[in-house]
């Protein structure tokens, strides 16, 4: 059943043509079938083509660059290869702690600690998060570790004090190194590629 339409009376006319179409339908006893309603609204073939007709506007604005292409950008424009270089020689340096290496030399880890962190940083914020954590961790460690240093002629703290600080040193240098693989995981999970292995030394 069609819903009723609601016509709303303008003017005195409007009731006198509505009085005469509910006379001629009185008298034919058969439902007027024309294609306009009362209000005057098209019919629905003609509402379809209008929209039809009507064109479709494209989107104003790009949709923003995917995270993980923004951070294979940044390593293939430098990124990786500062990674690559802190996790080498970090590791090299673990290495050589691990196997009770008298001297050890901290001068080419610092040097790609502080390059790294001068670069760009990751367009992912949780990767960066990781990243510049992991480079505190290990700029904390050698601090420590070099604070009480035998190269140091007169250290000003006791041996028994300058030993536990070197452990901590070192732990937390290690606390680093394992934040160095976190966001190598993550990096090559992002599709970026590198040659080589920089944690084989």
């Amino acid at each position: 059943m069609r819903a009723r339409t609601r016509v709303r009376v303008l003017t005195p006319v409007a009731t006198v043509v509505t009085a005469l179409l509910l006379a001629a339908c009185s008298s034919t006893g058969t439902p007027s079938t024309g294609g306009a309603t009362a209000s005057g609204s098209p019919r629905p073939t003609d509402a379809a083509s209008s929209a039809a007709a009507s064109p479709v506007t494209a989107p104003s604005s790009a949709q923003p660059t995917p995270i993980d292409t923004q951070v294979v950008l940044w390593c293939g424009t430098g990124g990786i290869a500062k990674l690559g270089a802190v996790i080498n020689s970090a590791a090299r340096v673990e290495a050589q702690h691990a196997g009770g290496s008298g001297v050890i030399d901290l001068s080419q880890v610092s040097k790609d600690i502080y390059a790294a962190r001068q670069y760009r940083p990751l367009p992912d914020p949780e990767t960066q998060a990781a990243w510049t954590t992991a480079l505190q961790h290990l700029a904390n460690g050698l601090d420590s570790v070099l604070s009480v240093s035998d190269l140091k002629p007169h250290p000003s703290i006791a041996p028994e004090l300058a030993k536990e600080k070197e452990a901590q040193g070192w732990e937390e240098y290690a606390t680093g190194v394992a934040g160095l693989k976190d966001v190598d995981s993550r990096i090559l999970a992002f599709g970026c590629l590198r040659d080589g292995d920089p944690w084989h030394v």
